[in-house]
């Protein structure tokens, strides 16, 4: 098995150290190919490397400048590293070239919550949801901004659809009881201690990949999920995509 492919399948049984040295060797023995530099920079994001996981998106982005994924990935490393300002610039590039990307939007939104940013934030979300609606923790997210702001009818929509789809999740649960017990006044003094869902996984998700550590408090920016490339060069996991 190629060094890309056995990386891919490392990375999936969660054995991330042995993942990482077979993605650098694919790495180095085709630095072209922009896929190998995704996957090795998903896997180094999954173990918590973020500097070594930012210089991996930088070279698949300059490898796939048109790519919205290299992109979106580059600004979730960004993001987890705490170099906000970079992975929104990043992120609005990749919707520039693909506007109805919900991975980018959700992962802008995460970085606008972070930033204090809650108009733009609710913006980002409300636009990932209307592509990718099952989103449990962008509801969760966007519950959280309306209720600060006062919204709470419409930030207990937003926890019911959050408990409909993962009914064990507990800080949407406690969120929700308290907008249903204790009202208005409740559910904003709650919101406006809350930090951005535990299982906010914006970076690109794909299906295969190992899910990286979260950036900071609540918030967790994933790199796209590693995918097998076409048959031509070196096989490699797809770019990882910043859920």
């Amino acid at each position: 098995m190629a060094h890309g492919g056995l990386g891919l399948a490392l990375a999936q049984q969660g054995q991330l150290a042995s993942a990482i040295e077979h993605l650098s060797a694919s790495v180095r023995l085709d630095p072209s190919v922009a896929r190998a530099h995704t996957n090795l920079g998903a896997a180094l994001a999954a173990q918590g490397r973020m500097e070594e996981a930012v210089v991996q998106g930088r070279a698949a982005r300059a490898l796939d400048p048109a790519g919205a994924e290299a992109h979106n990935n580059l600004g979730a490393a960004l993001a987890t590293a705490g170099r906000f300002d970079e992975a929104a610039e990043e992120i609005s590039e990749a919707l520039r070239i693909s506007s109805t990307f919900s991975d980018a939007h959700r992962n802008l939104g995460l970085v606008r919550m972070k930033q204090g940013r809650d108009d733009e934030a609710i913006r980002e979300f409300t636009d990932a949801l209307r592509s990718a609606p099952m989103l449990a923790d962008v509801h969760y997210n966007v519950a959280v901004l309306l209720a600060r702001r006062g919204d709470s009818a419409e930030a207990l929509e937003h926890l019911e659809a959050a408990v409909r789809l993962q009914p064990a999740d507990q800080a949407a649960r406690r969120l929700r009881g308290c907008a249903i017990r204790g009202g208005h006044e409740a559910v904003t003094r709650r919101a406006a201690a809350a930090t951005p869902h535990p299982h906010a996984h914006a970076l690109a998700a794909l299906p295969t990949c190992a899910r990286p550590s979260h950036f900071s408090d609540r918030i967790s920016i994933e790199p796209a999920t590693m995918a097998p490339t076409p048959p031509t060069a070196v096989q490699s996991m797809g770019p990882p995509k910043v859920v």
